[in-house]
């Protein structure tokens, strides 16, 4: 059995693909290993894994994830695979960017781009990809994603620059608070 998993921050998809070709797909929690350990990690998996997995049948791994900048990051995901799946004799564990320019290029050449929680590109030459502007994550990037506009939507609203409406309508919808709520909720 191989796995096949596309981890963000917020959840993890995976495609548990058997011997015969059938394809199971479940969520798991999100794993960036700038926000979590291995330890973590094998805790949820033995909480959320789908209960008729046998996870002695999985034999190839292969985990694409947000946050995966470096060998050290990739440890923390691969140690967590191998511990939960120890009969894997493959686990790799490479950033989610490369699994979008291959799922959308395939071995062609080209531009590709994650646009979520957060935001990603780069070129890809049809293996590897040969070029990306780092997206600085959350604070300091990650313009156009969920958290970017989200972040320009909550301001926009406290500064009283939202169209007529729109802050009404953002009130009635989520009870945002006051700006001393949302203050008081996003620093403490």
């Amino acid at each position: 059995m191989i796995l096949i998993a596309d981890g963000g921050s917020t959840k993890t998809n995976w495609c548990q693909l058997s011997d015969e070709g059938q394809r199971v797909y479940f969520n798991t929690q999100g794993y960036n290993p700038d926000f979590v350990d291995t330890a973590f990690i094998v805790a949820s998996l033995d909480k959320d894994l789908p209960d008729d997995m046998n996870r002695a049948e999985v034999r190839e791994i292969y985990f694409y994830g947000a946050g995966v900048s470096s060998p050290a990051k990739a440890e923390v995901i691969a140690a967590a695979m191998r511990e939960t799946f120890p009969s894997a004799n493959r686990v790799e564990v490479t950033e989610d960017l490369l699994a979008a320019a291959r799922a959308l290029l395939g071995r062609e050449a080209g531009f590709a781009a994650i646009l979520g929680t957060g935001t990603n590109s780069c070129i890809y030459d049809g293996e590897k990809i040969t070029h990306n502007v780092d997206s600085l994550g959350y604070f300091l990037g990650d313009e156009g994603s969920g958290s970017y506009l989200g972040k320009r939507l909550l301001r926009d609203y406290l500064r009283g620059l939202l169209p007529d409406g729109l802050g009404e309508a953002l009130q009635a919808e989520y009870q945002v608070g006051s700006r001393n709520d949302i203050i008081d909720r996003l620093y403490n």
